[in-house]
């Protein structure tokens, strides 16, 4: 405010030093423990790098793009091979749903 009360009217920032990203480090840091023990629990990740369960989370799901499977992290990266395989098999089993002989179908309830 004062900088425009004495005349200034340019709103660019000042130049700041350069700061440490410290997300950059916590990714690398939870990088490195998932590598060592891909069964690790998010409270040990949360404890071992000394931050907050979500935020090992966020890290973990959304930065990483793991996910649990079979009690281990895995990248979770599918291939465009993978996600036509996944839209065929949907497409099977909903042929199959809609068939009348398919036993699923029989103990379903239809509105």
């Amino acid at each position: 405010m004062e900088a425009f009360c004495q005349g200034q009217d340019v709103t660019k920032d000042n130049q700041r030093a350069e700061q440490p990203n410290i997300l950059q480090k916590l990714v690398q840091l939870v990088k490195s423990l998932l590598e060592d023990d891909m069964h690790c629990l998010m409270c040990k990740l949360a404890v071992e790098v000394g931050i907050l369960g979500f935020g090992v989370c966020h890290i973990v799901m959304d930065i990483i793009r793991m996910q649990k499977m079979a009690s281990r992290w895995v990248p979770h990266q599918l291939t465009s091979a993978n996600m036509w395989q996944r839209h065929a098999t949907a497409n099977l089993n909903l042929q199959w749903y809609h068939n009348e002989n398919y036993a699923l179908s029989q103990c379903t309830t239809h509105p």
